[in-house]
C-alpha cells in the first residue's frame, strides 16, 4: 500500500512538472511567432507558426544540452520538447489562423459593432464591407452555429453577442492584435 501512495506520489509529481514545462514551451513559442511577426510583417502566418517552432525546438535543445553538460540533472528530453512543440503547434494554428482566417470569427466583430441586422427572416448585411459579407447562405449559416452554440443571441431585429461570445471577441482582438493578424483587422470594415 505504501508503495502505490509512493508511486501515485511521484506520477503526480512528474506529470504536474511535464505540465509547467509544457506550458512553458508554448509560451516561450508564442513568444517567439512574436518576435517573428514583428521583424517580418507578412501574410504567410502558418509559415511563421512552424518556423518559430524549429527555432524553439533548436534554441531548447541547446538549453537542455548546455545543462547536461554542466552535469545538472536534466528532467525533460528532446522527445519531450518535441512533444510540447506538437501541442504548441495545434494551439497557434487553431487559435490564430481561425481568428485571422474564419468567417465564424468575423461574425464575432460584425455582430459586436452592429454591422448584421435582422429584417423579417432575412439578414441584413449592408452595413458590413468585408469582401467575405459576399456569401449570404455561408453568413446565415454561422450566424445559426453561433446562436445554437449561445455566443450570439438575438433580440429582436438586433443581433448582439452573449458574454461568452464578448469573451470570445475580446481575446480574439487582443490576440489578433499581439500577432498583427492581418485578416481578422481587415475584415472589421
Amino acid at each position: 500500500m505504501e508503495t502505490t501512495v509512493k508511486y501515485m506520489e511521484n506520477l503526480l509529481k512528474s506529470s504536474l512538472r511535464f505540465l509547467a514545462f509544457l506550458i512553458f514551451v508554448v509560451v516561450f513559442s508564442s513568444f517567439t511567432l512574436f518576435l517573428i511577426r514583428e521583424l517580418f510583417e507578412t501574410s504567410l502566418l502558418f509559415d511563421q507558426i512552424v518556423i518559430a517552432l524549429v527555432i524553439s525546438f533548436f534554441i531548447l535543445i541547446t538549453i537542455l544540452r548546455v545543462i547536461t553538460v554542466r552535469n545538472t540533472k536534466v528532467m525533460f528530453s528532446p522527445k519531450d520538447v518535441a512533444i510540447c512543440l506538437l501541442v504548441s503547434f495545434f494551439l497557434l494554428t487553431s487559435t490564430l489562423l481561425n481568428i485571422d482566417r474564419s468567417r465564424s470569427f468575423y461574425i464575432l466583430s460584425w455582430v459586436n459593432n452592429g454591422q448584421i441586422k435582422v429584417v423579417g427572416n432575412e439578414i441584413d448585411l449592408s452595413r458590413v464591407m468585408s469582401d467575405e459579407a459576399s456569401s449570404s447562405d455561408g453568413i446565415k449559416q454561422r450566424i445559426r452555429e453561433q446562436e445554437s452554440r449561445g455566443i450570439i443571441v438575438s433580440e429582436g431585429s438586433i443581433l448582439k453577442l452573449s458574454a461568452i461570445g464578448t469573451l470570445i471577441y475580446n481575446v480574439s482582438t487582443k490576440l489578433a492584435r499581439i500577432f498583427k493578424l492581418n485578416g481578422w483587422f481587415g475584415n472589421l470594415k
